[in-house]
């Protein structure tokens, strides 16, 4: 996390508490996690694990679309798309935190991979400041990568704390990106498709396969959504005259 506190102060300087924009939530509310997460114990009911996330992602996402809800959308509009997102952002990070435990290698590259194309998407959509914010996070992916792979080798069982960043800072500048910037929400929608296709090696038919032919299905996957992706919001990008 201190990577990602890192790079996002060195792109705009440290956010003021209460933050007045979308990044400033996501740095205080993922470091948050991270810590409450760090300090749960190794050994947990699955039932409190949901439970703390969806309090985390309540609460971030009531947080980062306030401006919605005071000048775009009605009380049922508000409702809906904050359930919508809420399930998204869940499905995302459980669906990490599912496949890390049995494919850690896999997992972290594609969320290094979706992560990076996170930061190409928001700048084609407009928004150097959110690109550059998936970019810290990208640093931060590595290097928790590196803890994660190193901790399920020498410890026997790897944490679930360093999923909690890119589990809610990820989702978050794809939904800020939606919101306030111009990233279509078609490409939203694919790019979130790439990110879950970590479980792509638990289908029946991908789990009878090697271990080679698995993560190229999903690297297949990725590259395809992503490029998807990328290219609708290029093609709805609005034109520059100078």
């Amino acid at each position: 996390f201190a990577g990602y506190a890192a790079g996002v102060w060195a792109i705009r300087g440290w956010p003021a508490f209460p933050p007045r924009e979308a990044a400033g939530w996501l740095l205080y509310g993922s470091g948050a996690a991270v810590l409450a997460t760090a300090l749960w114990p190794w050994k947990h009911p699955a039932a409190l694990v949901w439970l703390g996330r969806l309090l985390a992602v309540g609460t971030l996402l009531v947080l980062l679309l306030q401006p919605m809800y005071r000048h775009e959308w009605s009380g049922g509009e508000g409702f809906l798309w904050t359930g919508a997102l809420g399930l998204a952002w869940m499905a995302v990070w459980g669906a990490w935190g599912r496949a890390a435990g049995k494919l850690p290698v896999t997992t972290w590259v594609v969320i290094g991979v979706m992560t990076g194309g996170l930061s190409a998407m928001v700048m084609i959509a407009g928004s150097a400041t959110f690109s550059q914010n998936a970019l810290a996070l990208a640093g931060a992916v590595a290097a928790f990568g590196v803890y994660f792979l190193l901790a399920a080798n020498l410890r026997g069982h790897a944490p679930g704390w360093p999923l909690a960043l890119p589990g809610l800072v990820w989702p978050g500048l794809l939904t800020a990106g939606l919101f306030y910037a111009e990233v279509p929400l078609l490409s939203a929608a694919l790019l979130g498709a790439g990110a879950l296709g970590v479980l792509l090696p638990q289908a029946p038919w991908v789990r009878k396969q090697s271990a080679p032919v698995r993560l190229g299905v999903v690297l297949a996957w990725v590259a395809v959504t992503l490029a998807a992706g990328l290219w609708w919001a290029q093609s709805q990008a609005p034109e520059l005259y100078y």
